[in-house]
């Protein structure tokens, strides 16, 4: 008899050695979740960081695209980002056909490219001379503003060359929120009629 107690006192420790307390499994609950919000957050900065850049390389592709419509129809070709109704912004590249902007000839090269998140300090016009060579840009350099998180907005600059038509994408920058202006202040009409009298501003 004293042999069995002894064997079923040793059976209920056992079993009680393998269980878990209420208080344990809080913990551990506890842990999980912030591992898991953690990846999360980072997975989603990830995102924010590759979308980001990837929009400012499109937005030079494009740039480098227009320059060689120019070269190739030996003709002025304008790049314009403007903001739509939708408060979207949109870039398209339009061939002037006769080296004259806005007389209701030009025509749309390629399709344009919509913004979702990306947004910039206002319209922005480029244009290219048959050259190649930039004959005008409404800023130099051209913006690119994240402003998903409102404090913690990023910025991309992209630096262009007046003689040799190229485009150099900046680093990614994060500057003070209160630094960053308003969308929309910097807008633009009509400048690629008029390129000639802002050539010197591409220099800039």
């Amino acid at each position: 008899m004293l042999t069995t107690g002894r064997t079923d006192c040793e059976a209920r420790d056992r079993g009680r050695s393998r269980g878990f307390t209420l208080l344990e499994l809080l913990i551990v609950i506890s842990i999980i979740g912030i591992l898991f919000g953690s990846g999360v957050w980072a997975l989603a900065g990830m995102g924010r960081d590759i979308r980001f850049k990837g929009d400012a390389r499109k937005v030079s592709d494009k740039i480098t695209h227009a320059q060689n419509v120019a070269i190739a129809q030996n003709r002025r070709v304008g790049v314009r980002i403007s903001l739509t109704p939708s408060r979207r912004w949109k870039l398209i590249i339009l061939d002037s056909k006769d080296n004259v902007f806005d007389n209701e000839d030009d025509d749309e090269v390629g399709d344009a490219l919509v913004f979702k998140q990306t947004k910039f300090a206002g319209e922005q016009e480029i244009v290219l001379s048959p050259e190649g060579s930039m004959e005008y840009c409404s800023s130099n350099p051209l913006v690119l503003l994240d402003t998903t998180e409102r404090n913690d907005p990023w910025r991309i600059a992209l630096k262009m060359y007046k003689g040799g038509g190229t485009v150099k994408v900046g680093p990614l920058e994060r500057p003070a929120p209160e630094s960053v202006q308003p969308e929309g202040t910097n807008v633009t009409s009509g400048a690629a009629t008029n390129a000639a009298s802002g050539s010197a501003r591409a220099e800039r």
